[in-house]
């Protein structure tokens, strides 16, 4: 079985685009059994537990069976939570295919390329975040500032 799977959040594609790649790579995006998409939103306490559609996927995955996502930084909310679910999906001997990178990535295979790939995503999600905020801080000083 190939299961679609998409997380949808700051920083990542959006759906439509990981829909596509998933279509590309064989996933039939409307088969409710083989689909699988989660939302997270920045800052979402205990965001692991929110991922409902992953965690389906994890239950019913069986070995020889694959996990198809668009982008490395959709296999999780962070570098740590994608290495947990990719040595979960290994532990199952469950393929991964990572479509944006073209990677494939085999049970116990070497995953410090993904890794990598989504920290850095994350780490320049972050900084955008925070540059908009500086942006947002030099346009509206705080009036506390000015009264002293």
């Amino acid at each position: 079985m190939k299961y679609g799977y998409i997380l949808a959040g700051p920083g990542r594609p959006e759906v439509a685009e990981q829909r596509k790649v998933l279509g590309i790579l064989g996933v039939d995006t409307n088969d409710e059994e083989a689909f699988r998409l989660d939302k997270i939103k920045r800052g979402a306490p205990r965001p692991r537990s929110q991922l409902v559609g992953r965690n389906e996927i994890l239950d019913k995955a069986q070995p020889g069976d694959a996990v198809v996502v668009s982008a490395a930084y959709c296999l999780g909310v962070s570098a740590n939570d994608a290495a947990w679910f990719l040595q979960e999906l290994s532990n199952r001997t469950v393929r991964v295919v990572v479509g944006g990178d073209l990677a494939l990535v085999e049970p116990g295979d070497d995953v410090t390329f993904l890794l990598q790939a989504v920290r850095t995503r994350q780490n320049v999600t972050h900084a955008r975040a925070s540059e908009a905020r500086r942006q947002k801080a030099v346009r509206n000083p705080d009036k506390c500032s000015d009264a002293k």
